[in-house]
């Protein structure tokens, strides 16, 4: 198996840009060989890759949450801490000897100044995954029953709304979050208030479990008639 340019359309960040486009990225494409057992990538370090798997299996997991996903060949992941220079959220596991190619971040970097729309195009994927969050806010149920490619979006989410790569949603970053489910102004003290109800230990920061619990809490705030237990 190799990257082909359908594989290339199937990542969000390159589904509308030229054929011109995707054959760069494939000259820019260099293979990786991973044993079984080994971590593609590690929970915590600085995102410089992201991998498109060919062959083999592997499984994502968090220290949080334990086992997040898992996938297969035609598989992609890593693109995120590439536009958002974050830290890896999730620790990747080979299950298998696993054959992968990776786009270096440098190289993605070179790609978006040579061609400013991909990021124009990376703009309105967040757009809109924004808004289905707001969608699915309107339907929340059980954390306790989230799927696990539910618990992958709304991770996807939290990375949105961590603008620093802490690991953690501050109250800056919970204000920004408020004014765009409202969609207009509110005060720093209302932010204040929601910390309080979704922060449970309390140090003044809300890491990706108390966000999972608070997301109740959020749903209010795109409808007051929500119920939140």
């Amino acid at each position: 198996m190799s990257v082909t340019k359908e594989l290339l359309q199937s990542v969000d960040i390159f589904s509308s840009v030229s054929d011109e486009i995707l054959e760069q990225v494939l000259n820019h494409l260099k293979p990786v060989q991973v044993s079984a057992g080994s971590k593609i990538v590690n929970e915590g370090d600085q995102a410089e890759e992201m991998y498109f798997l060919l062959e083999g299996t592997y499984t994502v997991v968090s220290e949080a949450q334990g086992k997040v996903a898992e996938d297969g060949p035609g598989s992609f992941f890593g693109e995120m801490g590439l536009i958002y220079n974050q830290s890896r959220a999730c620790s990747v596991v080979a299950d298998i000897d696993c054959v992968l190619a990776s786009l270096s971040k440098s190289d993605f970097e070179s790609l978006t100044e040579a061609h400013p729309e991909i990021l124009e195009g990376i703009r309105t994927i967040a757009e809109e995954r924004f808004n289905h969050f707001k969608e699915m806010l309107l339907n929340i149920g059980d954390p306790a029953d989230f799927t696990d490619k539910q618990k992958a979006y709304f991770q996807k989410i939290f990375q949105d709304v961590d603008l620093d790569s802490s690991g953690e949603i501050d109250i800056e970053e919970l204000h920004h979050l408020l004014e765009k489910l409202m969609g207009g102004p509110t005060s720093r003290t209302e932010a204040e208030k929601f910390m309080s109800k979704i922060d449970s230990d309390k140090n003044g920061e809300i890491d990706f479990e108390e966000f999972l619990q608070g997301l109740s809490h959020l749903a209010w705030v795109v409808d007051p008639n929500t119920v939140v237990e």
